[in-house]
């Protein structure tokens, strides 16, 4: 049947793989890769029964130009059935990735990556993705945000991405987790829990940034996104004011890693993409967060750019979700019929406010 599928749609460019493996016999694996697949997305590792056969059949598709990798971790390949990824396998795999794998492979999106090296040191293993990435997208996640340093044991198995000489975009995305709070409690200790998760991940987003200068990385352009999820239900998103923005994830630390990558003569551009919904005027167009944004980042010499988006469009078509932005000033979510573009002002912090 799936041969006539093949025969039917010769046409077929973008497969989204989200079944287990482990139904299928290998030779249907082997008619799924007789599409010319460019672009393939891997929502959940744990469908395949090993790191082996997941690699085997990314590497079955040679024409493969985009390539997605868990959108969600429900669990890792093999996991319960087999012993983890270890040094030994991914050298291996390695072995075999030089053999010509993922040659035309440009664009890789990592969506769960410091979540899977949070359960998996030895991911990615070296090579597995080609040579040759000319944009590459990392996600600060929910797991990583609970990791103490970022220190040899990540950079092992990640600088190698970094040094491609073909790395032109590097995009770091921020997700933050929920808080599993009641939506009525936005007091002063969800306050507190917020700004901690931000500090985290902060330090996480500009400890990566150090290790793209220290791989001599030549990337050109640096973009950060971040992705905060709206939610109907009782629980409530993590609380993201700009305050957080400007004075966490922008402080010093990140200005100073940013500018160490400027200084190597290869940054040309820091994209900041941050989400539309619920932002009132005129706090609704990229212009004003860039004026914002530069007088805030006063050690920068490369050319800030922002860029707004909408969160999840295909599931909010009335915009009736919540915004993801929080207002201190009117103790909750920012809403048009109550919010200004006072309430972005960028406030000096004194100690003892819950936000310094």
């Amino acid at each position: 049947m799936l041969a006539g599928f093949v025969k039917a749609l010769p046409r077929v460019r973008f497969l989204v793989f989200d079944t287990d493996a482990t139904l299928y016999p290998p030779k249907y694996l082997a008619l799924t890769a007789q599409y010319p697949i460019t672009s393939l997305s891997i929502w959940d590792l744990s469908i395949f029964p090993s790191w082996s056969s997941l690699f085997d059949f990314i590497w079955a598709f040679p024409y493969l130009a985009n390539l997605r990798i868990g959108s969600h971790i429900d669990g890792l390949p093999g996991e319960g059935t087999e012993e983890p990824l270890s040094i030994l396998k991914a050298s291996r795999l390695s072995a075999i990735a030089n053999r010509g794998r993922c040659r035309q492979l440009r664009t890789l999106h990592l969506e769960a990556s410091l979540d899977i090296w949070f359960l998996c040191p030895a991911f990615p293993p070296k090579g597995v993705f080609g040579c040759s990435l000319e944009s590459l997208t990392l996600r600060v996640g929910e797991r990583a945000s609970s990791i103490e340093t970022l220190g040899s044991r990540f950079a092992d198995p990640f600088c190698h991405l970094f040094q491609m000489p073909t790395l032109r975009t590097v995009e770091i995305a921020i997700v933050p987790k929920r808080l599993g709070l009641p939506s009525r409690i936005l007091g002063r200790h969800t306050q507190s829990q917020a700004l901690q998760v931000h500090k985290d991940m902060a330090e996480k987003l500009s400890n990566i940034v150090r290790l793209m200068r220290l791989s001599r990385c030549e990337v050109r352009e640096l973009r950060i996104r971040f992705k905060l999820l709206p939610t109907r239900d009782g629980g409530v998103p993590l609380h993201f004011h700009h305050t957080y923005l400007f004075q966490q994830y922008f402080g010093s630390g990140l200005q100073e890693a940013v500018e160490s990558l400027n200084s190597a003569l290869s940054l040309q551009q820091l994209r900041i993409c941050l989400p539309l919904n619920g932002l009132p005027p005129p706090c609704d167009t990229a212009a004003w967060w860039e004026s914002q944004l530069r007088a805030h980042l006063t050690r920068l010499k490369v050319n800030v750019s922002v860029n707004l988006f909408r969160m999840y469009p295909s599931l909010d078509p009335d915009d009736s979700l919540p915004s993801t932005w929080y207002c201190h000033r009117h103790a909750g979510w920012v809403t048009l019929e109550m919010c200004s573009a006072a309430c972005f002002a960028v406030p000096i912090l004194k100690p003892g406010n819950p936000l310094a």
